[in-house]
C-alpha cells in the first residue's frame, strides 16, 4: 500500500525562497528541517551517512548563525543554512535540487 501524501505540517518547513534578507542558502528547501523519514510509496529513507544501498557523496555542513551586532546580546541574527545532513534519515534538499 501507498503511504499517505505529506501534510501540511510535514511540508510547513519548505521554502521555496529565503524567507528574510538575514537568511541565506535555505531556498529550494535546503532549509528545511522536518522529521519526514519516508518516500512517497512508503520506503523509510536512507541514512545520509550510510553507504547501502546508495554512496550520498555529499559531506554534512551545519548551519551558520552570527549576530547582526556582535557586541549587542538581543541582536538579530543572520542564518547561513548549511545542507542539514547528518546521523538520521530525514528528508533533506542538500543540493537544492528538487
Amino acid at each position: 500500500a501507498a503511504a499517505s501524501e505529506l501534510s501540511s505540517f510535514d511540508l510547513g518547513c519548505y521554502m521555496e525562497a529565503d524567507p528574510s534578507p538575514l537568511e541565506s542558502g535555505g531556498a529550494m528547501g535546503r532549509s528545511y528541517r522536518g522529521l519526514a523519514s519516508t518516500t512517497v510509496s512508503g520506503r523509510t529513507c536512507q541514512n545520509w551517512l550510510a553507504d547501502n544501498p546508495w554512496t550520498v557523496g555529499i559531506a554534512p555542513t551545519q548551519d551558520v548563525k552570527t549576530k547582526v551586532e556582535p557586541e549587542n546580546p538581543e541582536s538579530d541574527e543572520t542564518t547561513e543554512w548549511g545542507n542539514g545532513l547528518g546521523n538520521h534519515n530525514y528528508c533533506r534538499n542538500p543540493d537544492s535540487s528538487m
